[in-house]
């Protein structure tokens, strides 16, 4: 199956979930929109960044930089109103006209010569080429998601390919975003969707006359896809010659490695070529039928096993029953959503169940998640039930958004009344 969409995802686990709604939407759009996909932000320095914005930006910051054209807080708010993150109180400026100035593309191109010579881009303060590139990110993306308004629920391949839609204006932005050496994620999104117009409509619209000019933007899709293929093909070489060590041992459990320390092996005495390894405990508690049989000595070959040191009376040695490991820290026995810690990467497969993307893999890598949320996460595209993905999705959503009583942390020490009645910055 070829891999078509590869997804990081290293949520820090002390700053999760956000303090306000639509926090977690806001950074997603920031990632989809600001950053390029071969340069991925550090998911700790953005969500410690976005909460800074949230909390010192406030919306007559954002009510002052539409007046004045200001291009940082243009931008500000286009994601807060897109993420419904402490928008302003009245919500009566549309984020498209304000990222189509602040990308420069409010007016139309010129024509003549003499308008040529005359073609000013909008002044806007503070303004710099990749600020201007993100604004013509975020219209791509208004654009792109405006065709699944409840107005416009029904797209047709006429739709598509009317003179000024939406999607054109989407992928054309996207176009002109990747020839200029930026490539946000929400480009390849763009393309990618594009590319599936032949099983849905029948007709290949990147073919057609409209879009077969913005070749900036099918030429990127396509490298994206082949470095993915090339990527792919490397790892499965180097994970030929020990399969064992990249994926977790338990059958059925769909967790790989990226590396192979990632992974916990068996601290059993089965020989070293038998050990298996593990993604978590409850994997290795539910294999552990299977693999009784084989984690002892091998008795022939006792040559390549030491002997058991004899006890010498040493007050300082700990017999076997003695030794218990340290309890893990509270939030790692509450919280199923993230790891143990956060480490080597670990990824999962998810077959896509678009009828129109038939065989196309989406891969989700990640260092703090742990494996029972992307196994959970990956259960929602299982062909089952609807009755079954719904209880499975209720499982997801309670995992992804109940943290446990004071995020794991041990209680506070008890503070004096009159303190309560005001909050703590962050």
């Amino acid at each position: 199956m070829p891999l078509v969409l590869e997804l990081l995802c290293n949520v820090p686990w002390d700053l999760y979930p956000g303090r306000c709604e639509g926090f977690e939407e806001y950074l997603t759009l920031k990632e989809q929109i600001c950053y390029d996909y071969r340069h991925p932000p550090d998911f700790r320095r953005l969500y410690i960044q976005g909460q800074r914005s949230v909390r010192e930006i406030l919306p007559a910051n954002l009510r002052y930089g539409l007046r004045v054209d200001d291009g940082p807080l243009m931008l500000e708010y286009c994601l807060r109103t897109l993420a419904v993150c402490h928008p302003l109180a009245a919500t009566d400026v549309n984020p498209l006209p304000v990222s189509q100035r602040l990308a420069g593309v409010d007016q139309p191109p010129p024509e003549t010569e003499e308008e040529m010579a005359n073609f000013r881009l909008p002044e806007i303060r503070s303004i710099t080429p990749r600020l201007r590139l993100q604004g013509l990110a975020c219209y791509a993306h208004i654009n792109f998601f405006s065709c699944w308004t409840e107005e416009q629920r029904t797209l047709s391949y006429i739709h598509l390919t009317t003179k000024c839609s939406a999607m054109f204006n989407a992928c054309s932005s996207a176009n002109i975003c990747v020839g200029l050496g930026f490539i946000p994620p929400v480009a390849l999104r763009i393309a990618s969707w594009l590319a599936t117009t032949k099983a849905r409509f029948g007709v290949d619209v990147r073919e057609t006359d409209k879009f077969k000019e913005l070749t900036h933007l099918w030429a990127t899709h396509a490298n994206y896809l082949s470095r993915l293929q090339l990527k792919e093909t490397a790892r499965l070489k180097r994970v030929a010659k020990a399969p064992h060590l990249y994926r977790c041992a338990n059958d059925g459990c769909k967790i790989q490695a990226t590396n192979k320390s990632a992974l916990r092996r068996c601290g059993g005495p089965c020989p070293p070529e038998r050990k298996p390894r593990y993604c978590c405990e409850l994997c290795q508690r539910q294999h552990w039928r299977i693999h009784r049989e084989f984690c002892k000595t091998d008795s022939t070959n006792t040559e390549s096993y030491t002997d058991i040191i004899n006890d010498d009376g040493d007050p300082d040695w700990l017999d076997i029953d003695d030794f218990h490991e340290p309890p893990l820290p509270p939030r790692k026995h509450d919280w199923p959503l993230f790891a143990d810690r956060e480490g080597p990467e670990i990824f999962i497969d998810i077959p896509n169940d678009s009828p129109f993307r038939k065989g196309e893999i989406v891969r989700l890598k990640t260092r703090t998640l742990s494996p029972d949320c992307l196994s959970a996460y990956r259960s929602l595209w299982s062909p089952v039930k609807n009755s079954a993905t719904s209880k499975q999705r209720e499982y997801v959503e309670s995992l992804m958004t109940s943290p446990p009583v004071n995020m794991g942390f041990y209680k506070p020490e008890p503070k004096d009344p009159g303190s309560l009645s005001t909050l703590a910055p962050w």
